[in-house]
Order: structure tokens, then C-alpha cells, then sequence
């Protein structure tokens, strides 16, 4: 009965060890960890690619103004120098630039409110993470303290059990002497 008992118990902690090794509560802590530093990392990909389409259309806008500035200046060259039908042209061109930027004004709004809504996601998983870190940090230091206290259990209960045998087997020698 001792030998199929230990051979049983061998069993059980191979057993045992590998499906620890199998679910570990630790990788899948730092599994889910490099998730969320995945998707805050795309997150400020998606910030950086909002910021930088806003800014060339900051650009645009300003470069169309500035266009339909120097036709306003080459319709009044054009008036001080008796061409009506020139001043007329530049500030028919003049028109045309400034609606194609007010045109554009609603669209820079619209990122402007991108950037504002992708700069708080970044903000509240920079905070998720910090707060998940320290969340994870503090279940692993429990998790290897459970795992210690199984492993004392394990040794005072293998240690009551062998002690058990030997008590068996001093009184199997005192009832045959």
C-alpha cells in the first residue's frame, strides 16, 4: 500500500507540474499586458497619422489663403493701373481660392475633434495600463505566495506522511520482536 501510494502521489505532482506550466496565471497576466501596451501603442499611431493629416490641411488652407491674398494684391496693382478687366479676373480668382479654403474649414474641425477624442482614448489607456501594471504586479506577488504556502502544505503534509510510515514501521518491528 506505501508503494502504490507514492507512485500515486509521483503521479499526481508530475500531473500537477505540468498543468501549472500549462496555466500559468502569470504569462496569461503579461499576455494580456502586452495587449493593452499593443493597443495603446496603435492608438498613438492613429494620433500621430490624425495630427499629421490635420496639419497638412492646416497647410493647405493657409497656402490657399495666401494665394487669394496675392490676387487681391494683383487686382489693386491691376486698378492703379487702369485694367478692370484684370482686377476683375484676380478677384474672381480671389473668390474662387477663399471658398475652396472655407470649404476645407469643416473637415480641419472635424480632425481638430479627432485629435482632441484620440489624445483622451491615449490618455485613459496610459492610466488603464499604469493602474493594470500595478494590478498585476501585486496578483503575481500573491500568486508565488500561494504557490508557497501550497509547496510548505505539500512539505509539512509529505513530512507528516512519512513520519506516519515510520511510525508504522517501528510499531510493525515492536509487535514482532
Amino acid at each position: 500500500m506505501g508503494l502504490l501510494q507514492r507512485v500515486s502521489t509521483f503521479f499526481a505532482s508530475k500531473l500537477n507540474a505540468v498543468l501549472d506550466s500549462i496555466d500559468d496565471p502569470n504569462a496569461e497576466l503579461d499576455y494580456s499586458y502586452e495587449k493593452m501596451r499593443d493597443l495603446l501603442a496603435e492608438t498613438r499611431r492613429h494620433l500621430v497619422d490624425v495630427t499629421t493629416a490635420k496639419k497638412g490641411l492646416e497647410m493647405q488652407i493657409s497656402s490657399l489663403r495666401a494665394q487669394a491674398r496675392s490676387y487681391e494684391e494683383e487686382a489693386k496693382k491691376a486698378l492703379s493701373m487702369g485694367r478692370e478687366d484684370l482686377a476683375r479676373a484676380a478677384l474672381s480668382r480671389k473668390a474662387e481660392l477663399e471658398t475652396s479654403a472655407d470649404a476645407l474649414v469643416p473637415e480641419d474641425t472635424n480632425m481638430a475633434a479627432e485629435v482632441e477624442k484620440l489624445t483622451e482614448a491615449v490618455r485613459k489607456l496610459e492610466t488603464k495600463l499604469a493602474a493594470f501594471r500595478t494590478q498585476k504586479e501585486v496578483t503575481k506577488a500573491k500568486y508565488t505566495a500561494a504557490q508557497a504556502e501550497v509547496k510548505i502544505s505539500e512539505s509539512v503534509t509529505g513530512i507528516s506522511h512519512t513520519l506516519g510510515n515510520i511510525g508504522e514501521s517501528l510499531n510493525r518491528a515492536a509487535m514482532g520482536l
